[in-house]
Protein backbone atom coordinates (compact mmCIF):
# COMPACT_ATOMS: atom_id res chain seq x y z
CA UNK A 1 0.00 0.00 0.00
CA UNK A 2 1.17 3.21 -1.09
CA UNK A 3 -0.12 6.34 1.30
CA UNK A 4 0.76 9.23 -0.60
CA UNK A 5 0.84 13.07 -1.40
CA UNK A 6 1.69 13.46 2.60
CA UNK A 7 2.94 16.75 3.25
CA UNK A 8 2.07 17.60 6.63
CA UNK A 9 3.11 15.97 10.01
CA UNK A 10 -0.17 15.48 11.24
CA UNK A 11 -1.14 13.81 7.82
CA UNK A 12 1.72 11.32 8.33
CA UNK A 13 0.85 10.99 12.29
CA UNK A 14 -2.79 10.04 11.10
CA UNK A 15 -1.46 7.60 8.43
CA UNK A 16 0.86 5.71 10.76
CA UNK A 17 -1.84 5.33 13.30
CA UNK A 18 -4.19 3.34 10.69
CA UNK A 19 -1.77 1.34 9.70
CA UNK A 20 -0.54 0.51 13.45
CA UNK A 21 -4.05 0.04 14.02
CA UNK A 22 -4.83 -2.13 10.80
CA UNK A 23 -1.90 -5.02 12.05
CA UNK A 24 -4.05 -5.87 14.33
CA UNK A 25 -6.13 -7.42 11.33
CA UNK A 26 -3.56 -8.20 8.98
CA UNK A 27 0.09 -9.10 9.56
CA UNK A 28 1.15 -9.36 6.37
CA UNK A 29 0.53 -5.86 4.93
CA UNK A 30 3.53 -3.71 3.74
CA UNK A 31 3.06 -0.11 3.44
CA UNK A 32 5.32 2.78 2.09
CA UNK A 33 4.00 6.51 3.33
CA UNK A 34 5.19 9.19 0.67
CA UNK A 35 5.79 12.22 2.44
CA UNK A 36 6.78 15.13 -0.33
CA UNK A 37 10.34 17.42 0.46
CA UNK A 38 10.93 20.07 -2.03
CA UNK A 39 7.41 21.20 -2.75
CA UNK A 40 7.33 22.41 0.82
CA UNK A 41 10.18 24.44 0.70
CA UNK A 42 9.28 25.78 -2.78
CA UNK A 43 5.85 27.28 -1.36
CA UNK A 44 7.48 27.96 2.33
CA UNK A 45 10.34 29.96 0.61
CA UNK A 46 7.89 32.11 -1.20
CA UNK A 47 6.85 33.70 2.02
CA UNK A 48 10.76 33.54 3.77
CA UNK A 49 13.17 36.47 3.25
CA UNK A 50 16.14 34.82 1.49
CA UNK A 51 18.59 35.66 4.30
CA UNK A 52 16.04 33.84 6.99
CA UNK A 53 17.59 30.86 8.66
CA UNK A 54 14.75 29.12 7.62
CA UNK A 55 15.03 29.16 4.21
CA UNK A 56 15.13 26.21 2.45
CA UNK A 57 15.34 24.29 5.86
CA UNK A 58 11.14 24.01 6.06
CA UNK A 59 11.15 20.69 4.27
CA UNK A 60 13.90 18.58 5.84
CA UNK A 61 12.42 19.89 9.40
CA UNK A 62 9.11 18.80 8.46
CA UNK A 63 10.84 15.11 7.35
CA UNK A 64 12.43 15.18 10.56
CA UNK A 65 9.60 15.66 12.42
CA UNK A 66 8.04 12.92 10.71
CA UNK A 67 11.13 10.38 11.19
CA UNK A 68 10.97 11.12 14.92
CA UNK A 69 7.54 10.19 15.16
CA UNK A 70 8.19 7.07 13.26
CA UNK A 71 10.87 5.76 15.43
CA UNK A 72 8.90 6.92 18.84
CA UNK A 73 6.27 4.12 17.35
CA UNK A 74 8.75 1.74 15.53
CA UNK A 75 8.26 -0.55 18.47
CA UNK A 76 4.41 -0.78 17.99
CA UNK A 77 5.46 -2.13 14.54
CA UNK A 78 7.09 -5.44 13.33
CA UNK A 79 9.42 -6.48 10.97
CA UNK A 80 6.83 -5.34 8.37
CA UNK A 81 6.79 -1.88 9.37
CA UNK A 82 5.36 0.81 7.20
CA UNK A 83 8.55 2.77 5.72
CA UNK A 84 8.86 6.40 5.10
CA UNK A 85 9.40 7.43 1.62
CA UNK A 86 10.71 10.43 0.50
CA UNK A 87 9.10 11.80 -2.58
CA UNK A 88 9.72 15.19 -4.80
CA UNK A 89 13.48 15.25 -3.38
CA UNK A 90 14.58 16.75 -6.28
CA UNK A 91 15.60 20.27 -6.37
CA UNK A 92 13.61 22.90 -7.29
CA UNK A 93 15.99 26.00 -6.19
CA UNK A 94 18.37 26.79 -8.69
CA UNK A 95 20.74 27.85 -5.68
CA UNK A 96 21.21 24.52 -4.00
CA UNK A 97 23.22 21.98 -4.83
CA UNK A 98 21.67 18.92 -6.63
CA UNK A 99 21.73 16.31 -3.68
CA UNK A 100 20.33 19.10 -1.41
CA UNK A 101 17.85 16.87 0.81
CA UNK A 102 19.50 13.42 -0.30
CA UNK A 103 22.39 14.41 2.03
CA UNK A 104 19.93 15.89 4.40
CA UNK A 105 17.74 12.90 4.53
CA UNK A 106 19.52 9.31 4.65
CA UNK A 107 17.43 7.86 7.33
CA UNK A 108 17.67 4.08 8.90
CA UNK A 109 14.15 2.12 7.17
CA UNK A 110 13.35 5.19 5.04
CA UNK A 111 13.33 4.84 1.19
CA UNK A 112 14.16 8.10 -1.37
CA UNK A 113 12.95 8.35 -4.88
CA UNK A 114 15.35 9.85 -6.89
CA UNK A 115 15.32 11.32 -10.25
CA UNK A 116 18.48 9.81 -12.48
CA UNK A 117 20.11 12.89 -13.02
CA UNK A 118 20.56 13.18 -8.68
CA UNK A 119 20.88 9.74 -8.59
CA UNK A 120 23.96 9.76 -10.81
CA UNK A 121 25.40 12.58 -9.30
CA UNK A 122 25.35 11.13 -6.09
CA UNK A 123 27.38 7.84 -7.10
CA UNK A 124 30.04 10.06 -8.55
CA UNK A 125 30.73 12.68 -5.66
CA UNK A 126 28.78 11.48 -2.63
CA UNK A 127 29.56 8.66 0.05
CA UNK A 128 25.88 9.03 1.99
CA UNK A 129 25.62 8.12 5.82
CA UNK A 130 22.53 7.64 7.80
CA UNK A 131 21.57 10.63 9.43
CA UNK A 132 21.31 11.08 13.38
CA UNK A 133 18.68 12.30 14.85
CA UNK A 134 20.85 14.31 16.81
CA UNK A 135 19.51 17.52 14.16
CA UNK A 136 16.42 16.56 15.76
CA UNK A 137 16.13 19.44 18.00
CA UNK A 138 17.91 21.63 15.99
CA UNK A 139 15.43 21.16 12.79
CA UNK A 140 12.38 21.50 15.35
CA UNK A 141 13.43 24.71 16.42
CA UNK A 142 13.64 26.06 12.92
CA UNK A 143 9.69 25.00 12.73
CA UNK A 144 9.33 26.70 15.75
CA UNK A 145 10.73 29.89 14.95
CA UNK A 146 9.59 29.69 11.24
CA UNK A 147 6.02 29.92 12.63
CA UNK A 148 6.37 33.21 12.88
CA UNK A 149 6.45 33.84 9.31
CA UNK A 150 4.65 31.11 7.65
CA UNK A 151 1.59 29.15 8.10
CA UNK A 152 2.59 25.73 7.44
CA UNK A 153 -0.85 23.99 7.89
CA UNK A 154 -2.06 26.66 5.13
CA UNK A 155 1.03 26.11 3.00
CA UNK A 156 0.79 21.92 3.25
CA UNK A 157 -3.22 22.08 2.83
CA UNK A 158 -2.57 24.17 -0.39
CA UNK A 159 0.03 21.38 -1.72
CA UNK A 160 -2.68 18.35 -0.98
CA UNK A 161 -5.45 20.56 -3.03
CA UNK A 162 -2.63 21.22 -6.18
CA UNK A 163 -1.24 17.73 -5.31
CA UNK A 164 -5.12 15.77 -5.93
CA UNK A 165 -5.60 18.03 -8.51
CA UNK A 166 -2.65 17.47 -10.79
CA UNK A 167 -3.39 13.96 -10.17
CA UNK A 168 -6.93 13.82 -10.92
CA UNK A 169 -5.81 15.80 -14.25
CA UNK A 170 -2.95 12.75 -15.45
CA UNK A 171 -5.84 9.82 -14.26
CA UNK A 172 -8.81 11.67 -16.53
CA UNK A 173 -5.66 12.11 -19.67
CA UNK A 174 -5.23 8.63 -19.26
CA UNK A 175 -8.88 7.91 -19.14
CA UNK A 176 -9.07 9.85 -22.53
CA UNK A 177 -5.69 8.11 -24.27
CA UNK A 178 -7.36 4.80 -23.35
CA UNK A 179 -10.89 5.52 -24.66
CA UNK A 180 -9.51 7.35 -28.05
CA UNK A 181 -7.28 3.80 -28.36
CA UNK A 182 -10.40 1.26 -28.39
CA UNK A 183 -12.76 3.90 -30.47
CA UNK A 184 -9.43 3.31 -32.69
CA UNK A 185 -9.34 -0.40 -32.50
CA UNK A 186 -13.38 -0.97 -32.41
CA UNK A 187 -13.31 0.78 -36.21
CA UNK A 188 -10.77 -1.85 -37.51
Amino acid sequence: INVTLLFSFKSYQNTLNAFIESRVKNKKSRSVASFFISRIDTAADSELDKNSNHFHKIAISNAYNAYNYFNENRSKMDQNFQKLLWASTSVKAEDLDQDYYCINLPMKNTVNTLPPETLNYLLKSKTLENSSLNNFEHYSNILSEAEKFINLDDITSHLLINGIDLFEKSYNSLLEKIDEKIKKFSRT
